[in-house]
């Protein structure tokens, strides 16, 4: 591959789409990663990989939007890594593209029939180069927003019932292959219908409202997700935060609630909104065998802090 030549990466024009999606860089050669790095690195996230198994994993336990391969990896092929990927992870939302430093017909068919959106040879001019990979970084980024736009409980604008079954199943599976920590926990608003019945729906959709942003406010990963589980129900999907993490984290939430000092009704249990928290944690001492296990045991627990007073969480 010819070098890239690159002093002024402001010289290739890109819409105005700087973001926090992530570029997975995967060749065997150093020096060659780091200048597409240096072209895409003021633009996105960048992760790097020098071998097949090393790209693997990174696939297997970050978000990665796009993943620019070089056909000839150590240890593994680019090929091998999005056979392996695919099979392990069927509803992933990672685009692949292929480079190589010589056209090979029967290596971009192979990339295309592969799923891959684009085969690059990467001896060609280093404006085309780029512009492929911004034009389909535009693409995903679309993709992403028309998602989201699909994804979203319109009333609080936390992710819905649909992205948080989504999530949960995925985030589930890649803890099961990572063999790290994956805390649930599942939110309930207390007393939510006595503050209906005296305040009304309007002020309890703003209840709502209020209660769900601050909840945004713990999504401290990119992997983390606060969903709308239903009514007043709430989820947060914790990847690698295991049981101490998860109380530690359970007290803040339940403080910063209560310092929103939303008037309550009189008749509920305590003076202003509070909520209650069941927690379960998965590769912490206790595995589950499916998801589903885990929001029911959140659930279970959830309903435990109910009986003992509400305004507390149960692990």
């Amino acid at each position: 591959m010819q070098s890239l030549g690159l002093q002024h990466s402001n010289i290739y024009p890109l819409k105005s789409i700087k973001t926090t999606s992530t570029i997975l860089i995967a060749h065997n050669n150093i020096s060659v990663i780091r200048q597409y790095q240096s072209l895409f690195e003021s633009l996105f996230n960048i992760e790097i990989a020098t071998c097949g198994h090393s790209a693997l994993n990174k696939l297997s336990k970050q978000n990665i939007d796009l993943a620019i391969l070089n056909v000839e990896l150590p240890g593994l092929s680019g090929f091998s890594v999005l056979k392996r990927f695919n099979t392990h992870t069927p509803f992933n939302s990672t685009s692949f593209i292929f480079m190589s430093e010589a056209t090979n017909i029967d290596q971009e068919k192979t990339a295309l029939a592969l799923g891959a959106i684009d085969y690059i040879n990467t001896s060609g001019h280093t404006q085309i180069t780029f512009n492929r990979v911004k034009n389909s970084m535009e693409l995903i980024e679309q993709n992403k927003q028309l998602a989201l736009s699909s994804n979203v409980d319109a009333l609080t604008g936390l992710a819905n019932r649909k992205m948080l079954d989504d999530s949960i199943n995925d985030e589930f599976e890649k803890s099961v292959r990572g063999d790290y920590a994956l805390t649930l926990m599942m939110i309930d608003i207390d007393d939510f219908k006595l503050f209906n019945d005296e305040f009304g729906h309007l002020e309890g959709d703003k209840c709502l409202t209020q209660v769900a942003q601050t909840l945004k406010l713990f999504e401290q990963r990119n992997s983390d997700l606060a969903a709308r589980f239903g009514g007043e129900e709430f989820t947060l999907v914790l990847p690698y935060t295991n049981s101490d993490g998860a109380k530690q984290l359970a007290n803040k939430i339940i403080e910063k609630i209560q310092a929103l000092k939303i008037r309550q009704s009189k008749l509920a249990t305590h003076g202003f909104v509070s909520i209650s928290i069941g927690i379960a944690t998965h590769n912490n001492g206790i595995h589950f065998n499916h998801p589903e296990k885990m929001i029911e045991d959140a659930d279970s627990k959830l309903y435990q802090a109910k009986s003992l007073g509400k305004n507390r969480f149960v692990d």
